[in-house]
Formats: structure tokens, C-alpha cells, sequence
């Protein structure tokens, strides 16, 4: 960097993306490389830069507002909403034109193999046997009994399942957002790694241009993840109404 200004724009994009950066490792790594480029190989000057851009990072990550946290694991968590959405679409068919249209709308696809391995047969069916897509899906997949077995789940509805079944709209609607959440935080790590790759090189044009799609991303994710936890907020709420007033106390 040659210019203070080119520096000053540099310095404050780095601190803004390493803000949203949660894996500390990752953080550091990139805080280590984004030094040593504005230091433009000065070693003295890079630990300085280091240490000043780790201090703007962590007084802003401190200042900014934090969710609460969530232990759940977040695999766990997209697991549960893909099967929740193959098990709504195979017992209430009257939401799977709805399913289809938001997968297809939105480029989702379904993240887990025994998912997408149901979900290719379903989708050879579903247009010739729409009013028995049950038994003919069960037929098919008769000769493999590890997706036979997985159909079987699916349809089999258990005392918590049948509580998701009641309320099919909502856990959906979290479902489909878990799904799309997952596919943006892949973008934004994908959009990262060409950002680190161009800013290092000293690419300023391109590393503006993934700056601008991370940003995005980052703003797409927070708007999913606003939606997963009112959805939770509004499922947790019915939940409760159902109790029976005995068991309330």
C-alpha cells in the first residue's frame, strides 16, 4: 500500500470481514496474512498492524450485539429441518407443491446423502404417481433396506413428530430457512477465501468485488438467522398453548 487512504479503506474492510469471522483459528490465520500484506512484507511493521487491527476486531466484536447463544449443533440442527421437510412432504401432501416451488425458487438442495437419495426418487415420481406416491416410493426402494428402512421413518409418526404435524406452515418455513442458512455460510466461506486470495495478491478491484458478496452474504445470513429463531419463538409459543393446563404446573 502506497497511499495512507488506500491503507485506511484496506484496514477498515479487514477489521468489518474479521469481525464475522466466529472461528478464532480462522481468525487469526487471516489477521496473520492481512498484516503481513499491509505491511507489504515489513516484518516490524506487520506485528504492529497485527496487533492494532486484533485490537479494533476484538473492541468491535465486544461492542457489537450478540445473540444468544445456541448450543445445538448446527449439523444436528439442518438434519432435523431435511427430515422434517421430507417427512411434511410425504404425510400432508397438500403442502408439496409449496415445498417444491421454495426448494426450486431458491436453489436449495438437501445437504445430507440419505436426503437427496430420497428425495431423486421422489422426484421421478411424484409427476406419475401423485396420488400414490407413498406406495409406489415404498416399492421402489424396497431392495435397499437401509433406504427402506430411512422411508419407513419418514412416515412412521412418533408422539413428537405428530406435535411438528400439527403446525406443518411453521416448520417448514424454519426448515426451508435452516436449509438456505447453510448454503449462504458455505457462499460466505467461499467468498473469504477469494477475498484473502485477491487482497493478498493486491488485487484492490477484485477484492472489492468480494467484499461487496461477502457483505451481502454476511446480511442474507443474519436475515435467516432472524427467521430460524422467530419461527423457534413462534413453535416454542404453540407448544406451550398446547399443554394441558394440569400439566402446566
Amino acid at each position: 500500500m502506497s497511499h495512507a487512504e488506500d491503507f485506511q479503506t484496506a484496514s477498515q474492510e479487514a477489521v468489518a470481514l474479521l469481525t464475522g469471522v466466529t472461528n478464532s483459528l480462522e481468525r487469526n490465520d487471516y489477521l496473520y496474512k492481512i498484516a503481513d500484506r499491509l505491511a507489504a512484507g515489513k516484518g516490524m511493521l506487520a506485528v504492529q498492524i497485527e496487533e492494532e487491527l486484533r485490537k479494533r476486531v476484538r473492541s468491535r466484536r465486544w461492542t457489537a450485539p450478540q445473540a444468544k447463544p445456541n448450543k445445538e449443533d448446527p449439523t444436528q440442527r439442518l438434519y432435523v429441518a431435511e427430515f422434517q421437510l421430507l417427512q411434511i412432504f410425504l404425510n400432508i401432501p397438500e403442502y408439496r407443491a409449496d415445498i417444491v416451488r421454495a426448494l426450486e425458487e431458491d436453489e436449495l438442495e438437501f445437504s445430507f446423502p440419505v436426503h437427496r437419495q430420497v428425495w431423486d426418487v421422489i422426484a421421478e415420481l411424484q409427476d406419475d404417481y401423485p396420488e400414490h406416491l407413498i406406495s409406489h416410493l415404498q416399492n421402489r426402494v424396497a431392495e435397499d433396506a437401509t433406504l427402506s428402512d430411512y422411508v419407513y421413518s419418514l412416515l412412521w409418526i412418533s408422539e413428537m413428530n405428530r406435535v411438528s404435524l400439527l403446525r406443518p406452515s411453521l416448520v417448514m418455513r424454519a426448515a426451508l430457512a435452516n436449509i438456505a442458512l447453510e448454503i449462504c455460510q458455505k457462499r460466505h466461506l467461499h467468498w473469504m477465501r477469494y477475498w484473502e486470495k485477491a487482497f493478498t495478491e493486491g488485487h484492490r478491484e477484485e477484492a472489492q468485488h468480494y467484499y461487496e458478496q461477502i457483505q451481502q452474504e454476511h446480511q442474507r445470513i443474519q436475515d435467516l438467522k432472524s427467521r430460524c429463531r422467530l419461527t423457534l419463538e413462534q413453535m416454542t409459543t404453540l407448544e406451550e398453548a398446547m399443554i394441558p393446563q394440569e400439566e402446566a404446573f
